[in-house]
């Protein structure tokens, strides 16, 4: 048997557990989709927040992959069969786009949330720019390894948040 801290074993197979979970019930490419996703907004808060954040209660990356989960569930529910005898869950049309706005609301609280509230202001910031497309990991000298420049490319995340001067100001119904 191996013991691993969860330090050791990381914040990214929660992820890749949490995505392959969801496959029950919703399409294997919007899975993907939604995992490639997942990983690079994660990957880039935790960096940017090792850096550059405070928590009053010290955490991982595992913790903060934790708290995003647990506030996507929130949303997936809607979405899972209630009982085992086939009842038919009805998943919309638009269920991508939705699975997007839930990700970047999880970011905000699950990541964001938990954020002193000195450091908070600059968590928003980077994660508007993260959202935007601009390249995070350069601007804020993030260290992502040394794939980091090509596992972690400028990515516009296709949001329909509508006008807001911060993301702690948002909500997602």
């Amino acid at each position: 048997m191996v013991l691993l801290e969860s330090q050791q074993l990381g914040h990214s197979v929660f992820v890749t557990s949490y995505c392959a979970e969801l496959k029950r019930y919703l399409e294997d490419k919007l899975c993907d989709k939604l995992a490639k996703l997942f990983h690079h907004v994660l990957d880039l808060s935790v960096a940017f927040t090792y850096n550059h954040g405070k928590f009053p209660c010290p955490g991982t990356g595992a913790y903060l992959a934790n708290h995003m989960i647990r506030i996507m569930e929130c949303f997936m529910n809607a979405y899972k069969p209630k009982h085992t005898d086939g009842e038919e869950i009805k998943i919309p049309g638009d269920v991508d786009e939705r699975l997007t706005n839930a990700l970047v609301y999880a970011c905000v609280w699950g990541i964001g949330g938990g954020l002193d509230e000195f450091t908070r202001a600059n968590y928003d910031l980077f994660l508007q720019e993260l959202i935007n497309g601009e390249d995070v990991r350069e601007k804020y000298s993030l260290d992502l390894g040394p794939e980091g420049k090509e596992n972690y490319p400028p990515m516009k995340i296709p949001t329909k948040l509508g006008e807001y001067k911060s993301l702690f100001d948002v909500h997602f119904d």
